[in-house]
């Protein structure tokens, strides 16, 4: 190596680009290091170290690296982004919101980032927040699946049941083969005692998806509550053979 690209921070940052392509995140990580040794303010290194750190669970050191990029780069969206995933990470549910309401006023158009933001306020349990920030994700990219079923689960969870179903109705209006949807479908009807319906719907979703532990489970407790506890429990049976190794 010459002088001159030991002097470069093109030449370290390629190198860790490499390295991070191809997961090797440890040894990324000294050469983002290096980047920043020779370019203390590199954007791309200070928010690819703290993505780096983060694969690696050192989550306080990422926290480092994108707290300063976002003091000396605070427009620039990504850092935010990348700040909020950690804070995410580590459970601390209002610095992560507080980063994607910059990144989401930075860029208002990218359906990614409401997403994200609803997905905090789920961790929150402020659920009609979360909807609203769904919404928005969907208003911009209406086949976002991701999107369809976090606000399925959060219409569950506050008992709109219709409007659940609605949600995964719309999941299959994209993918009409899609065997969560359909569970959901199966839990809705569950969920309204509509038992029979239910098993219909999980036994549409098991031949999409024979081996599904969940709704091999699903199946098992709706026939339990039709009454049918011997068929019920080789549900149950074939959703633990599912789950444990071979």
């Amino acid at each position: 190596m010459s002088r001159r690209e030991k002097k470069d921070p093109n030449y370290w940052i390629n190198m860790a680009y490499s390295l991070d392509r191809q997961g090797k995140y440890d040894k990324a990580k000294r050469y983002y290091e290096k980047t920043l040794e020779v370019d203390p303010e590199n954007l791309e290194a200070l928010i690819n170290l703290g993505k780096v750190l983060g694969q690696l669970e050192n989550f306080d050191e990422a926290l480092k690296y994108l707290l300063y990029a976002t003091k000396v780069y605070p427009d620039v969206v990504e850092a935010w982004i990348n700040l909020g995933a950690v804070y995410n990470n580590v459970d601390n549910t209002s610095e992560a919101k507080r980063s994607y309401d910059k990144a989401t006023e930075l860029d208002p158009s990218n359906p990614k980032l409401w997403h994200n933001k609803g997905l905090v306020f789920k961790r929150l349990n402020k659920l009609n927040d979360a909807i609203s920030c769904y919404d928005e994700c969907l208003r911009l990219s209406p086949g976002n699946i991701g999107a369809w079923c976090d606000k399925a689960f959060a219409y569950m969870n506050l008992q709109e049941y219709d409007l659940a179903d609605g949600c995964y109705d719309e999941i299959l209006k994209v993918d009409p083969n899609n065997a969560d949807a359909i569970n959901g479908k199966g839990c809705v009807q569950v969920s309204k005692g509509n038992y029979l319906k239910a098993i219909s719907f999980f036994d549409l979703a098991l031949k999409i998806g024979p081996g599904n532990v969940q709704i091999l489970m699903n199946k098992g407790f709706a026939l339990e509550e039709a009454g049918n506890p011997e068929e019920a429990q080789k549900y149950y049976d074939a959703a633990i053979k599912a789950y444990l190794p071979q």
